[in-house]
């Protein structure tokens, strides 16, 4: 029950007091509440799928629940243009109306990378053959040092920094702010940067060479565009290596933003 004061024009001295009661229903649930992304007649659970984080040469499965949203039963699989990629619906006729999986069977030595890979899943009709839907991909490939014996671990390159942050102090909107980290390899063997992946668009790097020598020093210059929206900021750099002690390395820059 709630109770409420009310006043009138003219009136004040005699406030009024009303009150109201009820019950609050809950809405019924819908398979959009359940299965909020539509992707032609598939509603999912999530904008895209994650199919986690694996080493380089393994072959992993996974399944995600979805909804047939449409008026006819579905019957889709992945196609020939991307054979690393296998997919397929269960049951193998979704009806209208009901909920499914979908699985995924995804083959990392058939798509060589390191670090995130953003990637599509085609789907095409089990009848017609043709393309239905695209559904984005998200994944983390590592280097799979798992083979390595102990003499080729010591003689493995060793990635080493003079420092891995920088603090800018105070940057002014619209400027760019710079900063040059120096990489060594202390190993034997020589040092392969794979990837760089920056955590924001507004920081951009410049490598001066992927492949480092032992006692060599290369450069790394980093870009900071500031924005017009003033604040502090923490960004980072994560080096992907094939230092296999090592093999992901994160160089941070920092600092406030202010307009001019």
């Amino acid at each position: 029950m709630e109770n409420f004061t009310v006043f009138f024009n003219g009136r004040l001295d005699r406030p009024m007091e009303l009150m109201f009661n009820g019950e609050v229903l809950p809405t019924e649930k819908t398979p959009a509440d359940d299965f909020p992304f539509l992707y032609g007649p598939l509603r999912m659970r999530f904008h895209d799928l994650n199919l986690g984080r694996f080493r380089n040469t393994e072959k992993v499965i996974r399944e995600f629940p979805v909804y047939n949203a449409g008026e006819v039963p579905l019957k889709l699989r992945s196609g020939a243009d991307k054979p690393y990629l296998d997919a397929y619906l269960q049951p193998d006729d979704l009806l209208p109306g009901m909920e499914g999986r979908l699985s995924i069977t995804y083959n990392a030595a058939g798509n060589p990378g390191y670090g995130p890979m953003p990637d599509t899943l085609p789907l095409y009709s089990g009848r017609t053959g043709e393309l239905v839907i695209s559904i984005p991909l998200t994944m983390y490939q590592e280097e799979d040092f798992s083979k390595l014996n102990e003499a080729q671990v010591d003689v493995a390159p060793r990635v080493a920094f003079t420092n891995t942050s920088h603090d800018f102090g105070v940057v002014r909107a619209g400027d760019e702010a710079t900063h040059t980290f120096e990489i060594s390899n202390k190993g034997k063997r020589q040092l392969v940067v794979r990837n760089v992946v920056s955590s924001s668009p507004f920081l951009q790097y410049h490598l001066e060479s992927n492949k480092i020598r032992f006692n060599q020093k290369v450069s790394l210059k980093v870009y900071f565009s500031a924005v017009d929206k003033p604040g502090p900021f923490l960004e980072q750099l994560t080096l992907i290596c094939n230092d296999p002690s090592r093999p992901e390395v994160n160089v941070y820059v920092q600092g406030a933003v202010v307009r001019q």
